[in-house]
């Protein structure tokens, strides 16, 4: 069964609207979820900034705009490069040098395309690339020499971003954190087998504890579709389509499709209004006049 979520093109957020038709294709990005979730993952561990994936997003489609850009990537970045490297000195002023050279040494050492072949800074590369290279620093900050010191106390099954489940086409269901629910679609493939479900763990555990130590194509089994070969899209933006989706495999005869409505019935649903009602009180908060949002930084730092 196919369905789609009736997502809008302008979305309000923090303090002024975003069009999402810019470029329709950050939404189909696992990447920039992923990025977020890192963040949200190691906030504490690594000092990071507090944002949701909408906030990411919004960065960056305005980033390098006069009046409406956010600081909220610059921010984020000196950040990585100051784990990765192990240097406080880096900030919003002299990051570009320091984030060339990181670059620099890490793409040979991997053997990796270097998305600055040349001296361009980072707000005027491609939307595409200024994803890859957050990507690929989230990647970098775990080979930081702190790293076992700092995640000693995390399980490694908790560290593993896995699908909730998969429907009958063989579909991934990803959630990440927040408000949103992915779907991962594969070309029809009958030689391949169905991607193994995730084990059943704890409540808190199904919602939170997942991470992107690999990618999520990468964190599918070997017998399940390869790397690069999903279509990603957004298929729950309000409450609503949570319900729709839900819904949709109440009846379903298919074992993998039970499965999975009682995951998203069980663990998700009681838990998604509470998360809108906490998303729509922060962003009220935000609009109120008495609220002062430096650059967005007050509200990202930690």
């Amino acid at each position: 069964m196919q369905y789609e979520a009736g997502g809008p093109p302008m979305k309000q957020t923090g303090g002024y609207p975003i069009n999402f038709s810019l470029d329709p294709h950050i939404q189909s990005w696992w990447e920039v979820p992923s990025i977020a979730h890192f963040c949200s993952l190691f906030r504490a561990a690594f000092n990071l900034l507090d944002f949701d994936i909408e906030e990411l997003e919004e960065a960056l489609l305005t980033d390098g705009a006069e009046d409406s850009g956010s600081s909220l990537l610059q921010e984020l970045i000196v950040r990585l490069l100051c784990g990765c490297l192990g240097n406080n000195e880096i900030s919003t002023f002299n990051y570009q040098m320091f984030l060339r050279r990181l670059f620099r040494q890490k793409c040979q050492e991997y053997g990796r395309d270097n998305p600055f072949n040349t001296d361009m800074d980072f707000q005027f590369l491609p939307l595409r690339t200024k994803v890859e290279i957050l990507h690929a620093l989230c990647d970098f900050r775990l080979d930081g020499e702190d790293v076992q010191d700092l995640l000693k106390n995390l399980e490694s099954d908790s560290l593993r971003v896995e699908p909730l489940g998969h429907d009958e086409n063989n579909s991934a269901f990803w959630y990440f954190y927040g408000t949103r629910l992915y779907r991962e679609d594969f070309p029809k493939n009958p030689q391949k087998k169905k991607p193994k479900e995730r084990r059943k763990k704890g409540r808190e555990d199904k919602r939170r504890k997942k991470h992107l130590v690999k990618s999520p194509a990468e964190s599918e089994s070997d017998e399940g579709p390869s790397m690069g070969t999903g279509i990603w899209q957004v298929i729950c933006f309000t409450e609503e389509d949570w319900d729709k989706v839900t819904g949709n495999f109440k009846d379903s005869i298919s074992k993998t499709e039970r499965s999975l409505y009682r995951t998203l019935s069980e663990d998700f649903l009681p838990e998604i209004p509470r998360l809108f009602a906490e998303k729509e009180r922060l962003q009220r908060f935000i609009e109120l006049p008495s609220f002062k949002r430096i650059s967005g930084t007050q509200r990202h730092s930690t």
